[in-house]
């Protein structure tokens, strides 16, 4: 992620020049899984969390992330059986991830392990930041 170009918004033109690091989380994040579960194994909550909190500054685009697991869903329905579908459309020279149809029951497992995953989250730190609160009184 850190060799890619950086997007840039020119106003005039109302384009993109590069590739959204969301994209390219999305990438590394379907990779990451992908070879996880080459031996069987199931990646859960605890596996989401390590993954997110191995790169600094992840966290913060896991709302984004989601967002981006949302619409790769809706297009991978979209397309159909036997059809292929790239996760980047553009990657400027670097390899591209594709997905096959057939990904939809993972692209869908996925989504809903990171929403309530994302969901929990919210209720523990709500519920420590309530905590905190209590204690300075």
């Amino acid at each position: 992620m850190s060799n890619s170009k950086r997007v840039t918004f020119n106003p005039q033109s109302r384009a993109y020049d590069g590739v959204s690091r969301v994209s390219l989380l999305l990438q590394d994040f379907i990779r990451h899984v992908l070879v996880f579960e080459v031996d069987g194994k199931i990646f859960g909550e605890r596996d989401l969390l390590k993954w997110l909190v191995s790169v600094p500054k992840r966290p913060n685009f896991f709302m984004a992330l989601i967002n981006k697991l949302g619409e790769l869903v809706f297009r991978l329905r979209r397309r159909g059986d036997g059809n292929h579908l790239h996760v980047v459309a553009q990657l400027h020279g670097q390899k591209c991830l594709i997905l096959s149809a057939a990904f939809i029951q993972t692209a869908v497992r996925l989504y809903f392990l990171c929403q309530n995953t994302y969901t929990r989250l919210q209720q523990v730190l709500k519920h420590h930041s309530l905590l905190r609160y209590m204690c300075i009184f």
